[in-house]
């Protein structure tokens, strides 16, 4: 009840804000730096649900559903309300845990974001308040680490796929170059599969003056039935930021 009348307040006072926003001039000034903070869900059901079937009916398991997100971004405005340019943004999942009397794993999830899209102000940019529709789409790398404690090993593996945020925010201009921000939204984000190693070769040394050359197999991680797992970054997005108009 409390939260749901804080809200309510909150969402009220940015409205009667907007209502009543002034025109702070920031002409001139088209080039914007933000930069973001914040939490992130993420999906990851095939990664908790082979957790689940490693630590078994008697054992405990830690899923991994949430972390926290950070960003920034590059954005030139092209046309009246209209602002396009790369976004980079990294993604940290909790860390997933399996455990009973026989085994114990810990895994480690995060994602770089490499995107480009734009946002749309529905006001005038100039207005103190405003609201933003934004998009952007491009390249996901994710990256996950398993850690076996007995015997102690470690296994890094990592991939790619398509990936996207799909934003609707509020801004408010402390001054003509300062604003802050709020981003609420979806991302997008499915990685089919990681893998372990690298399809090329390299070398290093061996202790002796010389070196040695390898090639390193790249493989597929598999569930316990050998089944492709993928690694789903999806999620609800709820960031707080800071813009800077150049």
């Amino acid at each position: 009840m409390v939260k749901s009348f804080i809200t309510v307040m909150v969402f009220t006072i940015f409205i009667s804000r907007l209502i009543l926003a002034q025109s702070i001039d920031t002409s001139g000034r088209k080039s914007t730096i933000n930069i973001w903070g914040g939490y992130s869900t993420v999906g990851m059901s095939k990664v908790n649900s082979d957790l689940s079937t490693t630590a078994g009916q008697a054992g405990k398991v830690k899923k991994v559903k949430n972390g926290f997100a950070v960003a920034g971004e590059y954005l030139y405005e092209t046309a009246p309300r209209i602002v396009i340019g790369p976004r980079i943004e990294y993604i940290g999942a909790n860390q997933g845990e399996a455990s009973n009397t026989s085994v114990g794993i810990k895994q480690d999830y995060y994602l770089i974001d490499l995107l480009i899209g734009g946002r749309y102000y529905l006001l005038d940019r100039m207005n103190s308040c405003n609201i933003t529709c934004g998009a952007f789409v491009g390249m996901g790398i994710g990256y996950g680490k398993t850690k076996v404690p007995a015997p102690a090993t470690t296994t890094s593996y990592k991939g790619s796929g398509f990936s996207g945020d799909f934003i609707l925010g509020g801004e408010y201009i402390l001054s003509s170059m300062i604003s802050i921000g709020l981003d609420l939204g979806y991302r997008l984000a499915n990685i089919p599969k990681m893998s372990t190693g690298s399809s090329g070769s390299g070398s290093g040394g061996n202790g002796g003056g010389g070196f040695y050359s390898t090639n390193i197999k790249k493989t597929t991680v598999t569930n316990a039935s050998g089944g492709t797992i993928n690694y789903d970054f999806s999620g609800l997005i709820a960031n707080l930021g800071i813009n800077f108009k150049l």
